[in-house]
């Protein structure tokens, strides 16, 4: 078995055992039985050409690349941009460039520049700038709108009666391997878009025609810190609804090939200018909210992966039982389970279950009377990080008990999101550990966003009224916000089962 020079494969260490045979295999044979200039591919006896497998190929597979994070595709990469770039410019720019960017990339860019995160991402924006985008927006609207719409998501299954158990989908590693090996999962998994396909919806369906272009002539790139997010992009779900030719994201590149692209347009990052990031357009004449606190950080989430099961867990505290609480990370407030009372909220504290990648939050049912035991737990929800995390609760899913959890937040990688697959590395005999790296990507992350909850931004309502049209987790939010997945029946080579 032999790949393209088109694939590479590296860092497979957060998947799971040898690799299954590809569904587009390709054989080499020995040099004495193949004729010269002759490669037989699937049977078929053609002339010797360069093997394609496509991001598309990889997501119906169960085979050899079971972790998306480790594919590099020439479709999805700087110099597919590169070459974009040039054919735009020769046309005399009938195309407009438009990026989003997530503060995993800035966060992991500060870390690898020793600057402070918010320069890191006004630097960012710059080197963007100079590339020619005529928009670069932050994820934080798309983050807000997937939150609060997987809030209203929960509940409505809650009233619904519907599964018990509801996992989040804005990875995409979790959400292929599940199509691929968990079929038994799908019915629990979230149909709520994830930030970046949420951006591409605004700015291909909406934001394109404030800009007096078809949705056609915007190219949107996507700057995020995993490559699973290039087979994402990549999926038919989703384009646009007026012509499936057209994807919401056109290209996805990572924090790691953000280096690249600096050294293939011959920019030096610490040279390059400041930008402010840009609105997304939403209304005509009427400016969004502030872009940034007043203090010049960026709007966040208290997680580094997106704080699903957080607001979830806040959301619906206050929804269904009528209490209001407030979240704080394990041992900044009392015992890692114990709620208090604090300026009207119950603080309850995330608890570490098995390891430092999965954690609970536990609403627990009043206290009887004095000095009795609480009558029990009224909801929980867990964040679970990494696969053999991610394989505890798809046992669980199986039994005849199910899931002990409500709400679970599933990312692939182990530390979530900061610590994607795409992230910027330690060089090799640079003295810095990845563990330290790592530390300081999440002191980056933190350092340069103030939390807000996704109902305190302003432009949220402005979306559901003036984009949508509708509600929250209505039939028209689904159309905009919601997606489908379903089991990927490819028949496999030499499947096996996948075990930690």
């Amino acid at each position: 078995m032999a790949f393209s020079a088109g694939i590479k494969l590296s860092g497979l260490d957060d998947f799971i055992a040898p690799s299954q045979a590809c569904i587009k295999p390709v054989e080499s044979l020995p040099a004495a039985r193949a004729a010269r200039g002759i490669i037989h591919v699937e049977g078929s006896v053609e002339a010797l050409v360069p093997a394609k497998i496509t991001l598309n190929d990889c997501l119906a597979c169960s085979g050899c690349i079971t972790s998306a994070e480790s594919v590099l595709i020439t479709q999805q990469s700087v110099g597919e941009l590169m070459s974009w770039l040039a054919a735009n410019k020769e046309a005399g720019g009938s195309k407009a460039l438009v990026v989003s960017l997530s503060p995993q990339c800035w966060a992991s860019v500060a870390a690898h520049f020793a600057i402070p995160p918010t320069e890191a991402a006004g630097r960012i924006v710059g080197m963007l700038k100079a590339l020619g985008a005529a928009l670069v927006v932050d994820v934080a609207l798309a983050r807000d709108l997937s939150l609060h719409e997987s809030c209203a998501e929960y509940v409505g299954r809650v009233h619904q009666g519907g599964e018990r158990t509801l996992l989040a989908s804005a990875c995409p590693g979790w959400v292929c391997y599940a199509e691929k090996t968990q079929h038994s999962a799908i019915p629990h998994i979230s149909t709520v878009k994830s930030p970046q396909q949420i951006t591409g919806s605004l700015l291909k369906r909406h934001a394109a025609k404030l800009l007096g272009r078809d949705p056609s002539e915007v190219y949107h790139l996507a700057l995020m810190p995993c490559f699973d997010k290039k087979l994402e992009a990549s999926r038919d779900d989703f384009t646009l609804p007026s012509n499936a030719e057209l994807r919401e994201v056109d290209l996805v590149l990572t924090s790691a090939e953000i280096l690249d692209l600096l050294s293939a347009a011959s920019l030096h990052f610490l040279s390059i200018p400041p930008s402010p990031l840009d609105p997304m357009p939403l209304v005509p004449g009427i400016p969004g909210g502030p872009l940034t606190s007043p203090d010049g950080r960026a709007w966040g989430v208290g997680g580094v992966s997106g704080s699903f099961a957080e607001e979830v867990f806040r959301h619906a505290a206050e929804g269904l039982f009528g209490r209001r609480v407030r979240v704080v990370e394990a041992g900044q407030q009392g015992g890692d389970t114990e709620m208090e009372e604090e300026g009207g909220e119950e603080v309850v504290a995330w608890s570490q279950v098995r390891n430092s990648d999965f954690h609970e939050l536990v609403l627990q049912a009043p206290l009887g009377t004095p000095g009795s035991a609480p009558a029990g737990a009224l909801l929980k929800v867990a964040r679970c990080f990494g696969f053999r995390n991610i394989q505890n609760i798809v046992r669980q899913l199986r039994t005849s008990k199910g899931c002990a959890y409500s709400y679970v937040e599933v990312m692939a990688c182990p530390a979530g999101c900061v610590n994607g697959g795409g992230q910027i590395r330690v060089a090799e005999n640079s003295g810095e550990s990845p563990k330290d790296r790592l530390k300081q990507v999440k002191e980056s992350f933190k350092a340069g966003q103030v939390p807000r909850r996704p109902g305190e931004n302003p432009e949220l309502q402005t979306v559901y009224e003036q984009v949508v049209g509708a509600p929250p987790n209505s039939e028209g939010a689904r159309v905009w916000l919601h997606t489908q997945y379903t089991a990927r029946t490819d028949e496999l080579i030499n499947p096996i089962a996948i075990q930690w």
